[in-house]
C-alpha cells in the first residue's frame, strides 16, 4: 500500500525491509530521524553512541558477527568517525553494513556545508544518493546487497531536502536474513601495517568491479529531456528539480541583509546565471529579485507564519507578502500560457486570492496531506503561547531599519528555532512585527511582540531584537519590493 514518508523515515523502512538486525549512530540534524524510525522496528537492535566514532565501531562490530547493521550521523559527524571509515574500507565486512550520512547545503542546522562525496572518494567507498523517499527506502535495500556482494562498506548519502521532504513510497515485508557465521580472520580484520598492505591491492581491485557494476546499475539512469542537444549529470535532490520536466520556472532571488545575496549586484550576477542555465536547457525560465532587507511580511516563526499564510489567502495579509505572491503567480501563469501578459496572470492571480478560490485550494492540500482543514477557521487548533512580550519604540520618528537578519536570530531565541541540536523548537515561539521599514512610529508605540512559553527566552528574544531596529527623524521611503526581473 502506497503511503507519504520522510527521506529519513523511508530510509529506515528500507534498513527494516532490508533485515537489518543492530542500528548505532549519534544523533544530528538532518539524520537523526533515521535512527529514532528505525528504533520502532522491533527486530531492531537501535542505540545513540557516545559519538560517531563509537556508533560505527560498534556497527561494525555487528557487521563482524555476521549481522547486517548501520550506523548514521550528520556530515561533520563524519570527520569524527573518519579513522574507522578509512580502516573498514581496507577490512571490508562480513554482514553487510551501512553508512548513513546526511550532508545540509545550505547550513540549515550546520556550521558548515562540507560534502560526504569527498569522503567516498577518498576511503575508495561506494556512496548511493537518494533523490526522494522512493529511492531513500530503494537504495537502502541495494545498499546491502552491494555491501556484501562486493565485501565493502557503502556510504548512504541523504541531504536536508530529502531527507525532511515527503513522497511516496510502497512498502514492503521485511526480509529476514540468517547471519554470516564468523571465522576468525586476523589477516582480513586486524589491520596491523602487514595486513594493511595486503588488503591495500583487494581494495583497489574492488573499486574497479564497483566501477563495471555501476556502468549498467538501474540506479544510474538517462532521463531524456525536451533539448537532447546537453546532457547534464546530477544526483540527489538537484535531479528531481531537473527531471521534473516543467516548461517554465520562476526563481525568487532574495538580496539583503536576511539574505544569501546581500547586494544587488551579486544577486543580479546569481539570477543571471540561473536564467541562462534554464534557457540553456530548453526551460523558460524567469528570475525575480526582490526585498529581502527587512523580514517579508510580520510575522517570523512557525505557527505564527503559518497563520500569516492562511490570513494572506483570505485576502488579510501583509501587504508586502500579498503583492509578491500574485506577482510571482502572475509570471508563473503567464508562462504557463494561461495569460496573454504578466500583467493578466498579475490580474487572475489577484482574482483567485480575492475570490477565494485560492483558500479553497488550501483547504484540499490541508486535507490530502492528512490534516484538519478546521485550522483555517480556528486558529486556537495551533500550539499556544503561554507568555507575551513586546518591543516599544523610545523615541518618535520613522522605522530606518529592520534588520532582517537579527530578527530571525530573535525568533530563534524565543524557541522558534535551534541554537544546538538538543534544543526543543517551541512551535507557538515567534516574532511579530507591527512596524516595517517607512513606517512612523510614536515613543512607547509597540514594534514588535515576542511569543512563547518560556518568559526568559522571550527576553532574550526582545534584547536580541533592539538591536534590529533603528529609528531616526528623517522620513524614509518604504523599500522596493521586487528590485528587478530577469528573462521576461
Amino acid at each position: 500500500m502506497k503511503t507519504l514518508m520522510l527521506g529519513n523515515e523511508a530510509a529506515a523502512r528500507g534498513l527494516y525491509e532490508a533485515g537489518c538486525s543492530f542500528v548505532s549512530s549519534y544523533p544530528g540534524t538532518p539524520s537523526t530521524e533515521i535512527t529514532e524510525c528505525a528504533a520502532k522496528y522491533p527486530e531492531i537492535y537501535a542505540e545513540w553512541a557516545p559519538n560517531e566514532k563509537v556508533a560505527m565501531e560498534a556497527a561494525f562490530g555487528a557487521s563482524l558477527a555476521g549481522y547486517r547493521s548501520f550506523c548514521g550521523m550528520k556530515h561533520v559527524g563524519l570527520n569524527v568517525a573518519a579513522d574507522p571509515l578509512f580502516t573498514l574500507s581496507y577490512t571490508g565486512v562480513r554482514g553487510g553494513l551501512v553508512i548513513g550520512v546526511a550532508d545540509d547545503a545550505g547550513m540549515h542546522s550546520s556550521q558548515n556545508e562540507q560534502d560526504s562525496r569527498h569522503y567516498a572518494i577518498a576511503a575508495k567507498l561506494p556512496m548511493f544518493e537518494p533523490s526522494d523517499a522512493a529511492e531513500s527506502l530503494a537504495f537502502a535495500k541495494l545498499a546491502y546487497e552491494v555491501s556484501e556482494k562486493f565485501d565493502t562498506p557503502v556510504l548512504l548519502k541523504m541531504c536536508t531536502r530529502v531527507a525532511h521532504s515527503q513522497s511516496v513510497v510502497e512498502p514492503s515485508a521485511r526480509q529476514e536474513v540468517t547471519p554470516v557465521p564468523y571465522e576468525k580472520n586476523i589477516a582480513k580484520f586486524v589491520m596491523m601495517p602487514a595486513c594493511a598492505k595486503a588488503r591495500h591491492p583487494v581494495v583497489e581491485q574492488r573499486t574497479l568491479a564497483l566501477q563495471e557494476w555501476s556502468e549498467t546499475a538501474e540506479i544510474n539512469r538517462m532521463e531524456d529531456g525536451s533539448d537532447r542537444s546537453i546532457g547534464l549529470i546530477a544526483s540527489s535532490i538537484m535531479s528531481k528539480k531537473l527531471a521534473a520536466g516543467s516548461d517554465a520556472i520562476v526563481l525568487d532571488v532574495k538580496v539583503g541583509d536576511g539574505a544569501f545575496m546581500e547586494n544587488e549586484q551579486d544577486a543580479e550576477t546569481l539570477a543571471n546565471l540561473m536564467v541562462d542555465i534554464g534557457d540553456d536547457a530548453g526551460r523558460r525560465t524567469v528570475a525575480v529579485i526582490t526585498e529581502m532587507g527587512q523580514p517579508l511580511g510580520c510575522a517570523v516563526g512557525n505557527s505564527l507564519e503559518v497563520i500569516e499564510a492562511i490570513e494572506t489567502l483570505k485576502g488579510k495579509g501583509p501587504e508586502d507578502i500579498t503583492e509578491l505572491a500574485e506577482r510571482l503567480a502572475g509570471i508563473m501563469v503567464y508562462l504557463g500560457g494561461k495569460a496573454q501578459t504578466p500583467e493578466e496572470g498579475h490580474a487572475m492571480a489577484a482574482e483567485a486570492l480575492a475570490s477565494g478560490k485560492g483558500l479553497a485550494q488550501f483547504r484540499k492540500f490541508v486535507q490530502a496531506q492528512g490534516g484538519d482543514p478546521a485550522v483555517v477557521d480556528d486558529y486556537t487548533l495551533f500550539p499556544q503561547e503561554a507568555h507575551r512580550l513586546e518591543l516599544t519604540a523610545e523615541a518618535d520618528g520613522y522605522v530606518q531599519k529592520i534588520a532582517a537578519r537579527t530578527i530571525g536570530l530573535a525568533s530563534q531565541h524565543t524557541g522558534a528555532g535551534r541554537a544546538t541540536k538538543e534544543d526543543q523548537i517551541d512551535l507557538a515561539a515567534g516574532v511579530y512585527l507591527h512596524k516595517k521599514v517607512g513606517d512612523a512610529v510614536k515613543k512607547d508605540e509597540i514594534l514588535a511582540t515576542f511569543y512563547g512559553n518560556d518568559p526568559a527566552k522571550l527576553e532574550n528574544g526582545r534584547q536580541e531584537a533592539s538591536k534590529a531596529f533603528a529609528i531616526g527623524a528623517a522620513r524614509v521611503e518604504h523599500p522596493k519590493l521586487i528590485k528587478k526581473i530577469i528573462g521576461l
